[in-house]
């Protein structure tokens, strides 16, 4: 017997002793918008002065840290803000299929660190970035987990899918207020050198048919091949018809362990005003922080109705 929680968007089934799991055996994609894989992203961006922009998506690779195509210093821009009273802070949304359109300053997880893998104009270079959050994550098997590094290189399979939320539809929100699940095909790199004869080595292409969700893609978005973490999406565009870019994980997995210990020993920089405009704020001193998950409990509204201020 199939039942929704209809707040996550996620299948369960009953088990052998009647608990109710996800269940395994159903690509949800052939059923609604949404990914197993879901639970193993997050939405990153930055608050300043209240209002929130929307960067990409990110991956979970540990309970602190998220993987993406890219991060913002936002302790360095803090302190470079000429305005001493705008406040900028790094934001995560984890747990939910569902974006939503307003995000309460203290349902979301904070951020101020991170490290970048090379910093370079050139479009055929590698992107791919590490956020260190400043409480770690409330894990659950379901619904927000961990995805692990590759232990090989791409090998070619067939098998693979990008999740994501679609392209920007402005700084604020995303084309997609549900999760996808799109089909793509890893391209060969002689294949493709033909179309970006400049590519990095670490870099692979991915095609699909389903061209706008590829191409317009935010950036972040994990390539995930046979349930193995291949390729995170760079931010570069493609043109209809052509691959697009993502960086090889296996390829800079030594260079992702390495930072990971480092961030892991990085006291938290969080110490900023949290709030929204026409609501109090309050001063925080390294206290603790609520993480937000929406599927924290199973009731009978939409995602909408949860987010409240």
């Amino acid at each position: 017997m199939l039942s929704v929680i209809r707040n996550c968007r996620v299948y369960m089934a009953n088990d052998n002793n009647g608990n109710v799991v996800p269940d395994e055996s159903i690509s949800i994609t052939e059923v609604t918008s949404g990914s197993k894989y879901t639970k193993h992203c997050v939405v990153w961006g930055i608050y300043t002065v209240g209002e929130k922009h929307i960067y990409g998506v990110g991956v979970i690779l540990q309970n602190d840290i998220i993987l993406s195509y890219t991060v913002i210093n936002v302790t360095e821009r803090q302190l470079s803000a000429k305005n001493t009273k705008e406040k900028h802070i790094g934001f995560i949304i984890a747990g939910s299929y569902r974006y939503p359109e307003r995000i309460p300053y203290s349902q979301a997880s904070k951020w101020m660190d991170g490290k970048v893998y090379m910093h370079s104009a050139r479009k055929e270079n590698p992107q791919a970035g590490l956020i260190k959050l400043d409480e770690t994550l409330r894990l659950h098997p379901y619904y927000v987990a961990v995805m692990t590094l590759p232990e090989h290189d791409y090998n070619g399979s067939e098998n693979c899918v990008l999740v994501g939320w679609g392209d920007h539809k402005d700084k604020f929100t995303f084309a997609h207020k549900d999760a996808f699940e799109a089909k793509v095909k890893v391209l060969n790199t002689e294949t493709c050198r033909e179309h970006y004869p400049n590519l990095h080595d670490r870099i692979i292409c991915i095609f699909s048919e389903q061209g706008d969700e590829i191409c317009d893609a935010a950036g972040g978005e994990p390539i995930i091949c046979d349930g193995i973490l291949t390729g995170i999406m760079s931010s570069v565009k493609c043109e209809q018809g052509k691959p697009r870019h993502s960086v090889n994980v296996f390829q800079i997995k030594d260079w992702i362990e390495e930072q990971m210990a480092i961030l892991s020993s990085i006291a938290s920089r969080l110490m900023v005003y949290i709030g929204i405009p026409k609501f109090s704020t309050r001063r925080i001193k390294r206290a603790p922080l609520k993480v937000f998950l929406i599927f924290s409990e199973r009731i009978e509204t939409s995602s909408e109705d949860l987010i409240l201020i």
